[in-house]
């Protein structure tokens, strides 16, 4: 070394172990699963009314908390215009929704039946404009903004339930609410 330099030894840094970076991962994964189940309890206390009106339902997924829409409640079949009786439903998912931070998704869901509207050109078309009806019915609501929001249309792609019965294609044809929560 030179004679005004000085030679700094760093401290040794401790590597983190894998048994220590599984138990991070693990505690982060609880304390996740921990929040979106509090903000589900949070949802379905705020929303009562419109799930025993199976209006709504509410499950939790693996990085978000969902809001199931019924398409019945909120639709007339081929159409994209809401309910007016599902109206009040959406402002009280909007209000429960301005009181959490977290990134929000709206997507639309459509059965695998071809459509009978000429509205519109293909289930891809009805379930992004479903799903854009009800992103604009929420932010009626001064407590939402719009950058908290992505609006999806996966027409019939994304099915919960066969779409070989009456009952499943009901099911499929919904809009989904998604809080994010990673």
């Amino acid at each position: 070394p030179l004679e005004n330099e000085r030679i700094i030894e760093a401290e040794p840094v401790e590597a983190s172990s894998p048994e220590a970076a599984d138990t991070e991962t693990d505690d982060l994964e609880k304390f996740q699963e921990a929040r979106r189940n509090r903000i589900a309890g949070e949802l379905e206390d705020k929303l009562k009314a419109a799930i025993e009106n199976k209006d709504v339902e509410i499950e939790t997924r693996h990085d978000r908390v969902v809001i199931q829409i019924d398409q019945q409640a909120s639709f007339s079949s081929g159409s994209a215009d809401l309910k007016n009786s599902f109206l009040p439903v959406l402002a009280e998912i909007s209000s429960a929704l301005a009181a959490l931070e977290d990134k929000l998704v709206v997507s639309g869901h459509t059965d695998d039946q071809p459509l009978r509207s000429g509205r519109f050109r293909s289930n891809w078309e009805l379930s992004a404009a479903r799903a854009n009806s009800v992103l604009h019915a929420l932010l009626e609501n001064p407590g939402l903004t719009a950058d908290r929001f992505r609006v999806e249309g996966y027409a019939d792609t994304r099915p919960i339930m066969s779409n070989d019965t009456a009952e499943g294609r009901a099911r499929n044809r919904r809009v989904e609410v998604s809080v994010i929560t990673q």
